[in-house]
């Protein structure tokens, strides 16, 4: 089986209750990390990222995770979220080359990797629900 790295816009909804609000008007582009390879090398080895750019991790099932930042060049904030979409957990300004283990909530689903403080500048919190829908792009 190969996986084809592509690249996916994505718009992320925040939804309170009932309603469901747009929060940002960005787009992004997203790096997929689906694979046990893939989640190992994350963004490893990188000297910059542009504020437009992340990865996400996907796991075959909700668990347990833990992150370091080995080889990691770049200040990153690390959103943990349940299969629901819920932000369980928001690991602030990890640490280049720092090897401490970050550890995310029991039911990771999915883990995005932005730029430090991007966190904070879109308001992403604790709880929030965040809709993932994508488009391929060529």
């Amino acid at each position: 089986k190969y996986i084809i790295w592509l690249f996916f816009v994505i718009i992320v909804w925040l939804q309170f209750i009932s309603n469901v609000v747009l929060v940002w008007k960005w787009r992004w582009y997203v790096e997929i990390a689906t694979t046990p390879k893939q989640h190992e090398i994350g963004l490893m080895n990188r000297k910059e990222m542009n504020k437009n750019r992340w990865m996400i991790f996907i796991f075959d099932q909700p668990r347990p995770v833990n992150f370091w930042m080995k080889n990691t060049y770049i200040p990153l904030d690390m959103i943990f979220l349940n299969e629901s979409g819920i932000v369980e957990k928001i690991h602030y300004w990890a640490k280049p080359e720092d090897t401490t283990l970050i550890p995310g909530s029991i039911n990771t689903k999915y883990v995005l990797e932005v730029l430090s403080w991007q966190a904070v500048e879109w308001e992403i919190h604790t709880w929030d629900t965040m809709k993932l829908q994508y488009w391929f792009t060529f």
